[in-house]
């Protein structure tokens, strides 16, 4: 609203005398609106969420296709601890050993298992059991030490996940106590870290 000859930036008006200002400040048409401004931030983000999100759809898609190096499909897995006094004596591992080899046993005559294997991690997953190593020929930077994730399987665990073995050999039952400790390493390992012979200090 605006009087005759009065500025129309500007209008006061006098009530029960006080005095109370109006401003009003005159738009250009062709400026952008705030609310217009509003709205094509909210497209532009809105758009870049999509493009984001359609980009990360894809590196999963691609990801799965990925070999993770053993086999997923027909795999059931589940989590067995052995609890009790009997199983807790660090000088006598029998009991233990004993334990997961009859749940092999039981799982193995199961209809319709064609193969069975126990680890104490699966692959892909957040246990690890770290254990220190030496690597004849290599010597780790001062303040530094090697570290590997060490897994127990049992015998017939890397044919229940058909995961191949490049050299060597696998496990087998005259693997025990009473002889000498075997171990199986990742082929990328192997060439990161060339030796002779590796020594595990807690085996």
């Amino acid at each position: 609203m605006r009087r005759q000859g009065e500025r129309p930036e500007l209008i006061r008006w006098r009530l029960c005398g006080t005095s109370k200002t109006w401003s009003f400040v005159p738009q250009d048409e062709n400026a952008p609106r705030p609310r217009t401004l509003l709205v094509v931030s909210e497209l532009t983000l809105s758009l870049m969420l999509l493009i984001g999100a359609g980009l990360l759809i894809r590196s999963f898609v691609r990801l799965q296709s990925v070999p993770p190096g053993f086999t997923t499909d027909h795999v059931l897995t589940m989590e067995v601890a052995a609890a009790g006094r009997k199983y807790q004596n660090d000088k006598n591992d029998k009991p233990i050993i004993n334990f997961y080899r009859e749940i092999e046993s039981r799982v193995a005559h199961l209809p319709g298992v064609v193969a069975e294997g126990v680890v104490s991690a699966l692959p892909l997953t957040g246990e690890v059991g770290w254990g220190g190593i030496s690597v004849e020929g290599y010597t780790p930077p001062p303040g530094q030490e090697l570290q590997v994730d060490i897994r127990v399987a049992g015998t017939d665990y890397f044919r229940t996940m058909e995961i191949p073995l490049r050299k060597g050999r696998f496990f087998t039952e005259d693997d025990n106590a009473d002889k000498p400790q075997v171990v199986i390493i990742p082929q990328n390992s192997g060439s990161t870290l060339p030796g002779t012979r590796w020594m595990f200090s807690n085996l």
